[in-house]
């Protein structure tokens, strides 16, 4: 999957949180899921990032928060946190 489809459903993502969808985790179980799809290694790694990004105005910005939510491994999730 390239980054534009990804992007397209990261923004269905947020348009399910801004709409109050009450299935918002079950949407990001299916990114998640999608993300997983990917076949390029540095395509799934920036999807990922992409997930975490959107995650954070769901949870806010702290990294067990975000590790709960996610299901990311505490390494990515804090690696990616100290890069942006």
């Amino acid at each position: 999957m390239c980054p534009r489809m990804l992007h397209t459903r990261a923004s269905r993502f947020l348009v399910y949180r801004l709409h109050g969808a009450t299935t918002l985790n079950k949407t990001f179980a299916e990114l998640k899921s999608e993300i997983e799809l990917v076949e390029d290694p540095q395509h799934r790694e920036i999807s990922r990032a992409m997930a975490l990004l959107v995650s954070s105005l769901e949870v806010g910005t702290d990294s067990g928060r975000l590790i709960k939510y996610t299901g990311f491994s505490p390494d990515f999730v804090r690696t990616t946190s100290e890069i942006a």
